[in-house]
């Protein structure tokens, strides 16, 4: 109750404001896709989100932050600029289409800076990432975790399920895969439709110029 009493008063904004004017904040996000295409490309609910929610998002941390992109943030970094109060980063993980289709254009009508970080060994291989086709396998229940597990496993002596993480130990297992078998496993759990989930080498050409910065995730 004391929560949504400050959240609703103002208290909450009050409190990051006088708090983080000196610190960065950095918003990172992965997955943005129009609400019409969530069937077609089924995508994780907790890593995507609306192109009207980015919208929304943008037009707020515009009124309540210094957005700042990776110039500014390398400049504050060599000490050669200081950055604004209240500074604050947009940033995307992994590198996904969808990023360059439709988070930029939105970014760049709001005059909006922002980084995207990409995983370059997904970057153009021309069809649906793999880790996305297994993850989707396990969290539409098309394939449970044990059958998926004991695929990737079999004949390399580890038949018992990890603890832990355990979507990290299977996309690890999955990961020492050659790709020809793993993608030949993953296509009996799970069929995906044709064409990338990543962004190629052209859409983030399209990106110089801009105000996004690109830099290597992982």
């Amino acid at each position: 109750m004391a929560k949504s009493f400050a959240a609703r008063t103002g208290g909450v904004r009050l409190y990051h404001r006088l708090r983080d004017r000196e610190a960065l904040t950095v918003i990172m996000l992965h997955r943005v896709l129009p609400k019409a295409l969530y069937a077609e490309h089924e995508p994780d609910p907790d890593y995507t989100i609306t192109t009207d929610v980015l919208e929304r998002l943008v037009r707020f941390l515009r009124g309540n932050y210094a957005i700042v992109g990776l110039p500014e943030l390398l400049e504050a970094r060599r000490g050669t600029r200081p950055l604004p109060p209240h500074p604050l980063l947009i940033s995307f993980d992994d590198g996904w289409d969808d990023n360059v289709r439709y988070a930029a254009p939105i970014l760049a009508a709001q005059g909006t800076p922002w980084a995207l970080f990409v995983a370059a060994g997904a970057v153009a291989t021309g069809a649906p990432w793999w880790q996305e086709t297994l993850l989707l396998a396990l969290r539409s229940g098309r394939a449970p975790y044990g059958d998926l597990w004991d695929m990737a496993t079999a004949g390399t002596g580890a038949d018992k399920e990890p603890g832990g993480n355990r979507e990290l130990a299977l996309l690890h297992a999955y990961g020492a895969l050659e790709p020809g078998r793993r993608d030949g496993l993953l296509a009996r759990v799970c069929a995906r439709k044709s064409g990338a989930d990543m962004a190629d080498w052209n859409g983030l050409r399209s990106l110089l110029g801009t105000q996004a910065g690109i830099g290597v995730h992982g």
